[in-house]
């Protein structure tokens, strides 16, 4: 049971990660477009971007003690940001 546990988050896991490196691309490819290709604009927001999300890593790793606990709340996310995108794709 434990093992069709770990594969089932291991292909989740799999598949945010995925997903988020084409969003990061897509995100890149908008930046430059935005910016007209300058890279200190470019290198200002992504290190924006990254330590955003390296202080709410930090902050959901203190919050949830439990791994479990984490799992289940990032699975709640990730269903709210399908839904939310899905949303902003019909409202466009």
């Amino acid at each position: 049971m434990t093992d069709k546990i770990n594969v089932k988050y291991i292909i989740i896991f799999g598949l945010i990660g995925f997903s988020a490196t084409a969003a990061q691309i897509v995100f890149l490819r908008e930046f430059f477009t935005a910016f007209s290709g300058n890279e200190l604009s470019l290198g200002i927001v992504l290190a924006a971007w990254l330590f955003w999300t390296a202080i709410g890593s930090y902050l959901f790793g203190k919050i949830f003690s439990s791994k479990l606990e984490l799992i289940r709340i990032i699975i709640i996310f990730e269903r709210g940001n399908r839904v939310g995108m899905r949303v902003v794709y019909f409202l466009l």
